[in-house]
């Protein structure tokens, strides 16, 4: 079974939520017969950590992955431009608390 990707909002990273779904997906596999669960990741200190404390053992191998052309030309421009997606967020924001400061009385 493989895992390929999940997040959490920071706001409720104190809820231990991802935990629960994981051990179900664990049981569902077991009782499936199943017996590796790949949680995959990239090496995040953070998804270490999580992937740690369920205790599996660490293997390491090579996976490939393909994708159509449009699909890969999408996630080239999105992973191109994310990193002006937070300076884009700030200018917006500036604009508007500027825009909102005028509007008080």
């Amino acid at each position: 079974m493989h895992f390929v990707s999940g997040a959490s909002r920071s706001h409720y990273r104190s809820l231990p939520t991802s935990y629960l779904l994981h051990w179900h997906a664990i049981m569902a596999a077991v009782d499936a017969g199943l017996c590796v669960y790949d949680l995959n990741g990239n090496g995040v200190a953070s998804i270490n950590q999580f992937k740690e404390s369920f205790g599996p053992e660490a293997i390491e191998y090579w996976s490939f992955y393909w994708a159509a052309r449009h699909v890969r030309y999408a996630s080239r421009i999105f992973l191109t431009a994310l990193p002006y997606l937070g300076r884009f967020r700030r200018w917006r924001r500036s604009l508007l608390g500027g825009y909102r400061n005028m509007q008080s009385p």
